[in-house]
């Protein structure tokens, strides 16, 4: 059963009909560090709960399959690029698991022996501690995700977590005290593709305005990099998808992720298409591998159909269900043929910074 705070801001009470043909318009300049904020009046996709009986209402056409296309830890590793930290950059060099890792350091426990739960609150104090978030932020971020009949963490054992992992990668600490400074000097930060995040307040007389733009510069970095290289990967996607006349969609961008809908017989290219373009590097040096859920008939959160990790094994996995489809004729639903074709879409995407 869905809760109330569901039912009233997700659900219209008695809506006009069963089914909508979402399109999503994207918004490029409407939060100040990059992230792209895709507004629908209907359906705002962006707070759109975990939650699998909200998720599983979107639906794809018949014949046709959501694809989600998801960067793996995308923003820890630009962290890890912008700091160098030794620990971070091994950990991703060399396949392991941050947060398994971070659980490991915190706990004082073999990676090994990590459970789910101490990982969730290790993924937490991940995200948390990297964009400068109190110990009581960390608490809250940490509790929103445990399950009701687990004990919540406190802001004694937050502030404990924040400082195992400050510990662990005292490389990107001292970056963010770089950036600091960087902002100080000169009222604003700079991404390499030039995305620029002014921050007149960090020279202000209060000392709340201050600390907030001193944690605002390179959050701004990180989350302004990240929505840059999403966004520039999905309009290579659809110039690829016009030049080779494909029928696939992006049906909308969704934080770290690009969603698309692709029909059967053309799923194998497609996902093709997608892997090489999304994990295409941007910056040098920086690789920020792609993860893709296939999605069968409804898009619902944790329980997909098939998954592509590993290219070379998860490959033929991919051909055994599509390769007997690549025959079939592609079914064509109504807004594809009177509404506006990739190529249309591409131009609706930032071309520079």
């Amino acid at each position: 059963m869905l809760t109330k705070k569901l039912r009233v801001t997700k659900i219209r009470k008695k809506p006009a009909q069963k089914t909508y043909d979402i399109e999503v318009p994207v918004e490029h300049c409407f939060f100040a560090n990059g992230v792209l904020s895709s507004n629908c009046k209907k359906i705002p996709i962006q707070t759109i709960p975990r939650d699998s009986k909200m998720r599983g209402m979107f639906i794809s056409h018949p014949g046709w399959r959501l694809v989600e296309s998801d960067y793996s830890a995308e923003e820890l590793r630009i962290a890890a690029w912008y700091s160098r930290d030794p620990v971070m950059t091994h950990e991703f060099a060399t396949g392991g698991d941050p947060h398994k890792n971070t659980a490991a350091e915190i706990f004082k426990i073999e990676p090994e022996e990590v459970t789910k739960d101490q990982r969730k609150y290790a993924k937490s104090t991940n995200f948390g501690s990297l964009y400068g978030g109190s110990p009581r932020v960390l608490a809250d971020s940490i509790n929103d995700k445990i399950e009701l009949d687990e004990t919540p963490v406190t802001i004694k054992e937050a502030q404990k977590f924040a400082d195992a992992w400050a510990k662990r990668y005292r490389g990107y600490v001292a970056w963010r005290y770089k950036v600091h400074a960087i902002t100080k000097k000169n009222g604003q930060v700079v991404s390499p593709l030039g995305r620029i995040r002014r921050l007149p307040a960090i020279h202000s007389e209060e000392e709340k305005d201050r600390a907030e733009a001193q944690r605002q510069g390179p959050n701004s970095l990180i989350q302004g990099l990240g929505s840059d290289i999403c966004q520039l990967a999905a309009k290579r996607v659809l110039m690829r998808f016009s030049e080779l006349k494909l029928h696939g969609r992006l049906r909308f961008p969704l934080h770290d992720a690009n969603f698309f809908e692709i029909p059967d017989p053309e799923m194998l290219i497609s996902c093709k298409v997608i892997k090489e373009e999304m994990e295409r590097n941007v910056v040098e040096g920086l690789f920020t591998p792609v993860e893709m859920k296939i999605f069968k008939e409804r898009w619902a959160g944790d329980k997909w159909d098939l998954e592509v990790k590993t290219w070379d094994e998860d490959w033929a996995k991919l051909e055994e269900v599509f390769l007997p489809l690549e025959s079939q004729p592609i079914t064509l639903f109504e807004t594809l043929l009177t509404g506006c074709t990739n190529s249309d879409r591409v131009s609706t995407l930032p071309s520079q910074f």
